[in-house]
């Protein structure tokens, strides 16, 4: 009420033009105010904002791109993930098969006592089929071109006699269960005879 008994007393007095230029001065006063002192505060604020704005925008979009370059990578490792289960799972059911199979081939497993017993029945057999010993030798080594099948020995037998008894001789060793071959067979006009097996097995 105070307020407003003042103003009326300030007032009352005044004329029309007076009131009007305090009204003008008044508005003048406020606009010089808003425009020198908060217009600028107001104008630093907005940039501010609209500069954040911006930035945000950016690294939304930025965020986007990534979320969809991960997105992708993701989806390929996916797939990479599931050819590597399916080859692993095939080369498992060929180790399986090769198992498997090595154990069906027991007696071709290498064991030197067994390989050199079976060497010295070559040279004992030759001579029960009626053939001449006259010269022998016999090596061993490892045949890298082959994952299971990795030892050979190659057995060179030089015999005399007649041919009969050579046929009689080899026959019989062509149909053991051993993986034994006749890889090269030489004869002369003096019934001389060059025999070279080998002998295939499996081991460490």
């Amino acid at each position: 009420m105070k307020n407003k008994n003042f103003l009326d007393k300030f007032f009352e007095n005044k004329t029309k033009k007076d009131v009007l230029y305090i009204h003008i001065i008044t508005i003048f006063l406020l606009g010089f105010i808003i425009y020198y002192f908060i217009y600028p505060l107001a104008s630093s604020f907005k940039t501010k904002e609209e500069k954040n704005h911006q930035n945000n925008v950016q690294t939304l979009n930025h965020l986007k791109i990534q979320k969809n370059v991960y997105i992708t990578q993701i989806a390929n490792l996916r797939k990479t993930i599931k050819k590597l289960e399916l080859s692993k799972n095939s080369l498992h059911k060929q180790k399986t098969f090769f198992d498997d199979l090595i154990s069906l081939l027991d007696f071709a497993e290498f064991n030197k006592y067994k390989w050199a017993e079976y060497v010295r029945n070559i040279v004992y057999d030759a001579k029960n089929e009626g053939l001449k010993l006259m010269n022998f030798a016999n090596s061993l080594y490892k045949d890298t071109k082959h994952s299971y099948i990795n030892k050979k020995m190659d057995i060179i037998v030089n015999v005399k006699g007649e041919y009969k008894n050579l046929i009689y001789y080899i026959y019989k060793y062509e149909n053991t269960k051993e993986l034994l071959r006749v890889n090269e067979l030489n004869a002369t006009d003096k019934g001389e005879y060059m025999i070279k097996y080998t002998l295939y097995g499996y081991g460490k």
